[in-house]
């Protein structure tokens, strides 16, 4: 008669267990941890001194031998007792070792078949908590955590959708960014019934949960999200805000979450996107920006009108309209009453389940049910405080947590008001540190430099204690750090309230630690946008820091980082941080670094459109390069002032300022430079109509790009060539060199790039008669465009479709485009060519011959009022229209 299959679970804890029979624990961990390797890789052949190196490297050969035998021994009597023969599960030979695959399932490989064949609800279903918690092999770690990132990819399951017409939408999945949350939710049922009550109260706009640090405030937020997301088809939408000292974060982090391009307004993208949808929108952890938050949020609001807020925070914010909602502790257990009353306390429950991470089999019974009460008690029912001890299940017994909770109390009571913090969360935080190794304890402190998180590598770095992959596992295990595994490299954190008490623990050695933070940013490379994104609050807090202990090295690593944060489209941040810096440098002192750091705010300043501003800072950093005699970088500020000349329609100056710049630039000149000099001078003279030199320096910015690995840098001289070639009447020519450039955008997957050559490509088009092309370019152009929020290229798709449109007997259509135009020229202050000039001009002209004086009023009226979404779905399904 055939054996029934062992299934073996590893997420969450260890188990054993086939029909009638369960196992929960092994001779030693090393057999667990042995039967597990050998599970993960059934179809392998194992070298038994292979094996032994793994797991006994300690040993000689002979020692690993004697306990390698000794583990299979306790595996053969585990699944392979009588009357099951010999070898039907494990396979030995004199050399090698392995499993019937046939003979054992494991709860891994099933998670990570319903990853690959994307089956979420399952894939959550199958992950009960982290790899064999409470073991700490390298390898186990690093499955723990392979694991957990394939976990965290998974999108969030939806809701179970309502019926229409009870504020759900048949089933469809309503948007959100809420974290995903690896752990049971416990309580608070009251609590969050309240909560839906007001936030879906028409009457209330803000409600703020306030409390202690450790009390639960993010969760119950996140929760109560959750439960209301059929409630608001808009979204509802997350901003961790616990890093922040910048009120204009907040907007920022919104747009972030709706993951809207970083080019543009924050708040105008923002209000764009939600528009009159019902929306939800949580601020986490405020308390650091309550003044400037009550000065920022009102404004907002009002742009956001049917939007709800759900704000977290130590304190109330103070503004109007504000519905503060006090949240308690989990309701505490009595010692006395029975266990059955017990299982239901939600503080129990949730020491129990985080327990059971640490230590599978741990569960509430008649033996520690008092003791596990009374601790309780003395925890406060506080969740984060809770969940600190119940880390240590694995290691002690509830009496010995008692034992030592009520010792650690006793001396924290006496350095801490009680009013002050809530106690029981220092004194959790204290008696961990307390029985952690001293270095992971030192660890832990030094940890605290870092804001927003941090990598492996970043600890090794900064740290003083070693920092490795074991002690950083041993500090989550006890719920000091968080880690998030969604990007390429695990991220590590703490919570704030945890981060303030590791800090206070830093004691005379904060300074240095501070400056090796500050150290180790200089000397790291961001090579992306998202490393630079997940740097912010390290930088931020660094500089706040050097501000004050060494304003020259904010000054370097200001200008280190000023075209990463330029890249990245922190705009409004990076001008407020190097406003301040620069502040602190009044004279001006010739410097490399003040050089550098003028010019990257110059370019912020000319990027948000500033222009005014934006030639202040160049024309610092002009005189700046002229004290330090750096020839190249008068150069560079002198092209820079061209290229603000041009951006203000001012091309006699843009002339004289780029000409300039390349007689001050030594050659041989660097490619890129050269590129962009005859691009900007080629543009300038355009601009002034004198079309031989326009064409000499758009030809000469092809030549030099042939040395640039990035052909996309030619891309505006091809499109200057084909404006060139349209205004001497070679429309040929014309189309040929747009197309030359639309061929470089789309090597360089730049969405602007592409829409801004497609646009070009269509004019073309629509000289040579072929208007459905045409409009099949200006239908791509526009999805190109839309996940922009650049004002120009807006302005442009405009015009383009008015055009066309007129040409195809629609002037209704064209009038109300041609109108939304005018606004955008009009409010964002966009400069036009002549030629550009002309062409709206003709198209003003037409449209009173063939529309009534009514009709084409009404139609300016209705362009002037459109909002940018509204007319990207009125310009899409006009196109879809004329296409069909």
């Amino acid at each position: 008669m055939p054996m029934s299959v062992w299934r073996l679970s590893l997420l969450g804890g260890f188990k054993l267990e086939r029909p009638g029979e369960t196992i929960t624990r092994l001779r030693t961990q090393k057999t667990v941890a042995l039967l597990a390797w050998l599970a993960l890789h059934p179809h392998r052949e194992h070298g038994r001194e292979e094996l032994i190196e793994r797991f006994w490297p300690e040993s000689d050969l002979e020692q690993g031998r004697a306990s390698l035998r000794v583990a299979l021994n306790a595996l053969r009597k585990a699944l392979e007792p009588p009357p099951a023969p010999p070898n039907s599960v494990l396979i030995a030979t004199r050399t090698h070792l392995k499993l019937r695959p046939e003979s054992l399932t494991t709860d891994v490989a099933a998670f990570e078949a319903a990853v690959k064949r994307k089956d979420n609800t399952e894939a959550q279903r199958l992950y009960a908590g982290p790899f064999l918690p409470g073991y700490y092999d390298e390898w186990i770690i690093e499955e723990q955590e392979r694991l957990e990132a394939a976990l965290c990819a998974l999108p969030l399951l939806p809701s179970p959708p309502l019926p229409l017409g009870e504020g759900g939408r048949g089933g469809e999945v309503l948007p959100t960014n809420l974290p995903l949350t690896l752990t049971r939710f416990f309580g608070r049922e009251g609590e969050r019934e309240r909560l839906t009550t007001l936030l879906t109260d028409p009457t209330l706009r803000i409600v703020t949960l306030t409390g202690p640090g450790g009390t639960g405030k993010t969760r119950l937020s996140i929760e109560t999200g959750r439960q209301l997301q059929e409630r608001f088809p808009g979204g509802v939408w997350f901003v961790a805000l616990a890093e922040t000292h910048d009120a204009q974060r907040i907007v920022e982090g919104l747009r972030d979450a709706l993951e809207l391009p970083r080019s543009g307004d924050a708040l105008e993208a923002v209000c764009a996107r939600l528009g009159a949808q019902p929306t939800l929108v949580i601020l986490d952890n405020l308390e650091q920006l309550i003044d400037d938050a009550a000065l920022a949020l009102p404004g907002f609001l009002a742009q956001l009108s049917s939007t709800r807020f759900l704000l977290t925070s130590r304190i109330r914010l103070g503004l109007p309209g504000e519905h503060v909602f006090p949240i308690a502790a989990l309701p505490l257990p009595q010692p006395t009453e029975p266990l059955e009353r017990l299982a239901t306390n939600a503080a129990l429950a949730l020491f129990c389940d985080r327990a059971r991470a640490a230590l599978p089999e741990f569960g509430l019974t008649v033996r520690n049910a008092e003791t596990l009460a009374t601790l309780c008690r003395q925890l406060e029912g506080v969740p984060l405080a809770l969940e600190l001890a119940a880390s240590w299940a694995g290691q002690l017994t509830p009496k010995q947590m008692q034992e030592r909770f009520t010792a650690a109390l006793a001396i924290e009571g006496r350095r801490v008001d009680r009013e002050a913090r809530h106690l029981s969360v220092r004194t959790a935080l204290r008696w961990s540190l307390e029985l952690l190794p001293p270095e992971i304890s030192t660890l832990f402190a030094q940890l605290s430099v870092f804001r927003g998180g941090f990598t492996l590598e970043a600890a090794e770095m900064v740290s003083v204690a070693p920092a490795t992959s074991f002690t950083l596992s041993r500090l989550r295990e006890h719920s000091l750090l968080t880690a998030d595994f969604s990007g390429d490299v695990p991220r590590f954190s703490m919570l704030e309230s945890v981060r303030e008490f590791a800090a206070e623990c830093l004691g005379e050695t904060r300074t240095a630690l501070r400056h090796r933070h500050a150290q180790w940013l200089l000397g790291i490379e961001q090579q992306s946008v998202a490393e630079t994104l997940a740097e912010r609050e390290n930088c931020e807090g660094a500089l706040e820091f050097l501000e004050k202990e060494s304003p020259s090295t904010a000054l370097q690593l200001a200008s280190r980082i000023v075209r990463r944060w330029q890249q990245a489209g922190l705009f409004d941040a990076g001008i407020s941080m190097l406003e301040r810096i620069l502040a602190l440098f009044p004279t001006d002192p010739p410097s490399g670094d003040l050089r550098l750091t003028l010019s990257g705010l110059g370019a912020l300043y000319f990027y948000k459109g500033e222009t005014a501003r934006a030639r202040q800072a160049f024309e610092r950093c002009l005189r700046v390069a002229e004290a330090i005699g750096d020839q190249a970088a008068e150069g560079e500020a002198q092209r820079n002032l061209g290229t603000i000349a041009i951006a203000e329609g001012d091309y006699a100056s843009a002339t004289r300022a780029l000409s300039a710049a390349l007689q001050s630039l030594p050659t041989p000149r660097p490619p890129l430079v050269e590129v962009l000099l005859h691009t900007n001078l080629g543009i300038a003279h355009y601009a002034l109509e004198e079309f031989p030199a326009a064409r000499t320096h758009f030809t000469a910015g092809i030549k030099a790009c042939e040395a640039i690995p990035e052909a996309r840098w030619a891309v505006n001289s091809w499109h200057g060539l084909g404006a060139v070639a349209m205004e001497q009447g070679n429309i040929q020519e014309s189309e040929h060199c747009h197309r030359e450039g639309l061929a470089l955008s789309r090597q360089a997957a730049e969405p602007m790039m592409i829409g801004d050559s497609l646009s070009l490509v269509a004019t073309c088009r629509m000289d040579c008669g072929d208007l459905r092309e045409a409009a099949q370019l200006l239908q791509e152009s526009a999805e190109q465009f839309h996940s922009c929020h650049a004002h120009d290229m807006d302005r442009r798709l405009c015009d383009e479709t008015a055009r066309l449109l007129v040409l195809l007997k629609e002037p209704e259509w064209a009038a109300r485009f041609l109108s939304y135009a005018n606004h955008l020229i009009e409010t964002h202050h966009i400069h036009l060519f002549g030629s550009a000039v002309r062409d709206r001009n003709k198209i003003h002209q037409t449209l009173p011959e063939i529309l009534t004086p009514e009709v084409l009023a009404r139609e300016l009226l209705t362009g002037k009022q459109l909002t940018r979404e509204v007319f990207y779905d009125q310009l899409n399904a006009t196109l879809k229209r004329v296409l069909a």
